[in-house]
C-alpha cells in the first residue's frame, strides 16, 4: 500500500469529507458476522487497537480505536447478495502540543489506518472477496437492497406456509380451524371427503413451496440501508470537487 504525501491512501482507496475508506465485496457463502470477527481478530493481533462500539449482538458494524493516536476506524457490513464491507477512518482529533507533536500524532494515525485497511484487504482475500472501485459501489448497494427485499418476502412467505400446515380453511365462513377438524368451530360446517382431499392437496403444495424457499434460505442479512456508527460515510459517496483528498 502506498501513502501519498498528505497521508491519504492512493490506489482504490479515496478520501471524501476527510475520510479514508475502502469497499469490498464477498461471495454469497460468507456471513457478515464472519467478516467482522476476522477483521477484529486481525486488528487485535496488531496489539494497539481496542473495540469501542458495535451493532446489535456484535453484527452490522464495529468501531475500534487506536491506542497510540486515538484514531478510530469503523467497519460496516451490509447486504446478502452481495455482501459488502465498508471500512474507513475519520481523522483523529488534533493532538495537544506544538507542530512537532501534531505531526507525530498524524503520522501514527496515518500508519494505523493503513494497517487497518490492509487488515480488511487481507480478510477479503482470505474469504474470496475483492476490493471495489468506488464507481461500482452504488450499483451493488442497489442490488443488495433488492436482494434484502426478496429475503424479507421469502421469510414472510415461509412463516405463512409453516402456519398453514397445521390448519385448514372452512369453505363456508373462511375461518381457520385445526387440520384434522371434522367440523368448523365457527359456523358448524361439516367437512366432506372432497374438502379433505383439497386440504391434503393444498398441504402438499405448501410443503413443496416451503422446501423450495428453505433450500435457498440465507442467514439474516444486515439491512443495506441500516445506519452504521455515527459519522459513517454513505456507501458510494463521491469525492468532493477538486479530486481526492
Amino acid at each position: 500500500m502506498m501513502l501519498e504525501g498528505n497521508g491519504w491512501v492512493s490506489g482504490l482507496r479515496h478520501g471524501v469529507t476527510d475520510w479514508r475508506y475502502a469497499f469490498h465485496q464477498f461471495p454469497e457463502r460468507v456471513q457478515s458476522r464472519q467478516v467482522l470477527d476476522l477483521v477484529e481478530r486481525a486488528l487485535g493481533e496488531q496489539g494497539d487497537w481496542a473495540p469501542v462500539a458495535a451493532g446489535l449482538d456484535g453484527d452490522g458494524y464495529r468501531t475500534w480505536m487506536h491506542r497510540g493516536s486515538a484514531q478510530r476506524v469503523s467497519m460496516v457490513v451490509t447486504g446478502i447478495r452481495p455482501l459488502l464491507l465498508s471500512i474507513g477512518a475519520h481523522p483523529a482529533a488534533s493532538a495537544a502540543g506544538g507542530p512537532g507533536e501534531t505531526r507525530r500524532q498524524q503520522s501514527l494515525a496515518s500508519d494505523a489506518v493503513a494497517r487497518a485497511l490492509d487488515a480488511g484487504q487481507q480478510v477479503a482475500s482470505r474469504l474470496g472477496g475483492r476490493e471495489l472501485q468506488e464507481r461500482d459501489v452504488l450499483a451493488l448497494v442497489d442490488q443488495a437492497q433488492r436482494a434484502y427485499g426478496e429475503w424479507v418476502r421469502d421469510e414472510q412467505r415461509v412463516a405463512e406456509l409453516a402456519a398453514s400446515l397445521d390448519g385448514r380453511t372452512c369453505p363456508s365462513c373462511r375461518a381457520q380451524v385445526a387440520f384434522a377438524a371434522a367440523r368448523c368451530r365457527s359456523c358448524g360446517y361439516r367437512f366432506t371427503p372432497h374438502d379433505d382431499l383439497q386440504r391434503d392437496e393444498q398441504r402438499a403444495r405448501a410443503l413443496h413451496e416451503l422446501r423450495s424457499l428453505q433450500s435457498r434460505a440465507q442467514p439474516a442479512p444486515a439491512r443495506p440501508d441500516a445506519p452504521g456508527p455515527p459519522g459513517t460515510p454513505p456507501a458510494g459517496a463521491h469525492a468532493p470537487p477538486g479530486g481526492r483528498r
